[in-house]
């Protein structure tokens, strides 16, 4: 039950959260049998105590022994208390077992992925946080919730057997009650899945802004920012005070059937000990079973964590809905590093983000991509390693489809670097190694070509130093990424704005070590610089997700559009030119 199928783009809403439900039992089902068993026992003690205590007090009015009956009674009380505390830590681990299965299910879900998930940062760590600690609470509140039902049904049914007119007192209002708690159910569903798509949309804004602090800062744009940020807080209150509000409803209106069944129970059992009809044994007893009944359609508590339950489950479902990257099972072709794009076209949120690019890029060569933001070129080298795949259109390495090849041999023919790379390991070592068995000179020669061997030899243990005891700037950043991509033999090198963090003289020295080592070597260069753009063989010019031209940098220089990407840039290029 704990083994996941794939979700596929067409998989059904109710489909997917049968996955989450698969996740969750699978997880916890023995310690969910011993909640349930725990849980039954404690009730099990709560209907036979009533019956007793019914007993003593009829044996005591009798003038009786109640020695016999007393230490039963309390026998019973204390393994009730007993099961009691053993189903609240069962619970606890329960709900603990299933948010650590739910976020590694999410958690391997959003690998395979990668880039191509739709959810934003903040939505992300809103699911694999919050919905998937609230959704491992369903199995304990559904079991609870049925246990409970199951008890107050039990109770009702002691109540007829005591006197069948207390029982049909009480039953004539019951059915008010469940209709109570449905509707404050279906509520708290709807206004927990409006809370937390909220909450996330804040949180998304946040990490986005987080990520890029230094432009706000630079810009003088921080207040601005942070009205965006907390724009949404405002929605987020009302949702919140609407929760209450609709607890508060369902409290007013139980609050209103429960005296009534007390009321009419109590009313009808009292005037038949008056008359006669029963002993003061069995008021007891219809007050105690009373009790438990009322308790299974008061559980206020119970339905609303069952509702917010139900909120983060849909929410954990509509983020397994979407349809990872599938891998072929073909191996690397030989040759040496072409890439094509054949006529690919990639659109994101119904808006275009290419528009039928055709593109070769002959084996061996360095092409630099430009343009102006938006225009597509993070998109375009996104395709040759799969970190997306376009809508229509194929990319191919040495005359062979991408999709067609393995994860593994993909990943070993074509090697990123980014802007903003992710660092993971333990420390600097194992993050430059990124995964890979190499020796240590290796990973020295690339971090000495990345012009990153001397601020890493001046961390507290150089190499070894661990990732939380190494702090870096974003250049110091984007030079690690550039070791871990100088480390390895790849057939194509796809740099992503990976260099813009960097000063001109570390650029100079990065752009030699890339033109030494990698020289022979198939490159796909997102530039901003002039510079750059100018050292490459041929440049790729997108304008809003097309292919505008692709010539060396010497003949677009003649168009004006074309220096006018390179802003204050431009004078370097002309002199260069």
């Amino acid at each position: 039950m704990g083994v996941l199928v794939t979700v596929t783009s067409t998989t059904s809403t109710t489909s997917a959260k049968s996955t989450v439900s698969s996740a969750l039992l699978g997880a916890v089902r023995w310690r969910l049998i011993g909640y349930v068993v725990a849980i039954a026992a404690t009730t099990v003690a709560g209907l036979l105590t009533p019956a007793l205590v019914a007993d003593a007090a009829n044996t005591a009015i009798a003038g009786g022994e109640i020695l016999g009956v007393t230490v039963f009674l309390a026998a019973v009380l204390l393994g009730g208390a007993t099961a009691e505390i053993a189903a609240a830590l069962l619970g606890a681990a329960c709900a603990a077992q299933g948010t650590l299965r739910l976020r590694n299910r999410l958690a391997r879900h959003l690998l395979d992925l990668g880039t191509v998930r739709e959810a934003g940062a903040g939505d992300t760590v809103s699911r694999l946080v919050y919905a998937s600690s609230e959704a491992a609470n369903a199995p304990v509140a559904v079991a609870g919730g049925l246990v409970s039902i199951t008890g107050a049904l039990a109770g009702l049914v002691l109540l007829w057997t005591i006197d069948p007119v207390v029982g049909l007192a009480f039953t004539v209002l019951m059915p008010l009650a469940v209709l109570v708690s449905r509707r404050f159910l279906q509520q708290v569903t709807d206004v927990q899945g409006r809370y937390l798509t909220t909450q996330s949309l804040i949180a998304d804004r946040l990490i986005g802004a987080l990520t890029g602090i230094r432009t706000i800062r630079s810009a003088g744009t921080v207040q601005d920012e942070s009205r965006r940020i907390l724009a949404p807080l405002g929605d987020l209150s009302a949702t919140g005070r609407e929760l209450w509000s609709v607890q508060r409803a369902m409290m007013w209106r139980l609050r209103l059937v429960v005296p009534a069944c007390e009321v009419a129970v109590l009313a009808v059992g009292g005037w038949k000990v008056a008359t006669g009809r029963l002993d003061a044994g069995a008021l007891l007893a219809i007050l105690g079973y009373m009790t438990i009944a009322l308790a299974g359609f008061d559980q206020i508590d119970t339905v609303l964590g069952l509702g917010q339950a139900r909120a983060a489950v849909k929410r954990l479902a509509d983020g397994l809905k979407q349809r990872p990257i599938a891998f072929g099972d073909g191996a690397t072709p030989a040759g040496p590093g072409r890439v094509e794009f054949r006529h690919v076209s990639l659109t994101r949120a119904e808006h275009p983000v290419l528009v039928d690019v055709t593109l070769d890029i002959p084996a061996g060569s360095s092409v630099a991509v430009v343009g102006r933001s938006g225009a597509g070129k993070s998109a375009l080298v996104h395709l040759l390693g799969r970190l997306a795949d376009p809508g229509d259109g194929t990319v191919l390495l040495d005359g062979v489809a991408v999709d067609a090849l393995r994860r593994k041999d993909l990943r070993a023919a074509v090697t990123y670097a980014f802007e903003a790379p992710d660092l993971f390991g333990k420390t600097v070592l194992d993050t430059i190694r990124c995964g890979a068995d190499m020796p240590i000179e290796q990973v020295v020669a690339a971090a000495v070509a990345a012009d990153a061997d001397g601020f890493i030899r001046r961390l507290p243990d150089g190499y070894a130093t661990t990732l939380a005891e190494a702090p870096m700037s974003g250049g110091e950043l984007q030079r690690i990424g550039l070791a871990r991509a100088f480390a390895r033999a790849a057939r194509v090198y796809v740099l992503d704005d990976a260099t813009s963090g960097l000063d001109r003289a570390t650029q100079e020295r990065v752009r030699r070590a890339i033109a030494t080592a990698w020289s022979g070597r198939t490159r796909l260069v997102v530039a901003h610089h002039v510079r750059t753009a100018e050292e490459c063989d041929l440049v790729a010019w997108l304008v809003d997700g097309r292919l505008r031209a692709c010539a060396p940098h010497r003949e677009l220089w003649a168009d004006a559009e074309y220096r006018a990407l390179f802003g204050a840039d431009s004078d370097d290029g002309e002199q260069a030119s």
